[in-house]
């Protein structure tokens, strides 16, 4: 179902109110979902250069003791500092959940089902 500018504008609000322009500028989080998409691709190409870089020196044959030197410790502490960081997020997400979900303004969900579509865009671009 798609919807114009003019509903959503109506959404939290009965048929003949309207909201203030500026809040369907405010829903889709355009800075949050750039600034996140553009530290993916930072921390991706940082990889991609690391691996370029000692691809031929460390070697990429499984078998070379190199191989365990440099690719196993990147790929061991890769796997820490996503645990690290899961843990930090959903952490964060457990302490800072709203607790009065029944109290909730329809704008504000409206707001945070932006926020989570675009956290999922700026995934899947990079």
């Amino acid at each position: 179902v798609a919807f114009t500018t003019e509903e959503i504008r109506k959404f939290p609000f009965g048929p003949n109110e309207k909201a203030p322009a500026n809040i369907t500028d405010r829903l889709v989080p355009w800075r949050f979902m750039i600034g996140f998409a553009a530290l993916l691709t930072a921390g991706m190409i940082g990889v991609r250069v690391y691996q370029q870089i000692f691809a031929w020196s460390a070697g990429l044959d499984y078998f070379e003791p190199e191989f365990q030197t440099y690719w196993m410790t990147f790929l061991y502490s890769e796997w820490v500092m996503e645990v690290i960081l899961a843990t930090a997020v959903w952490g964060y997400i457990w302490v800072t959940r709203d607790r009065h979900l029944d109290q909730l303004q329809p704008a504000e969900e409206l707001r945070r089902y932006f926020r989570l579509v675009a956290l999922i865009f700026a995934y899947v671009f990079v």
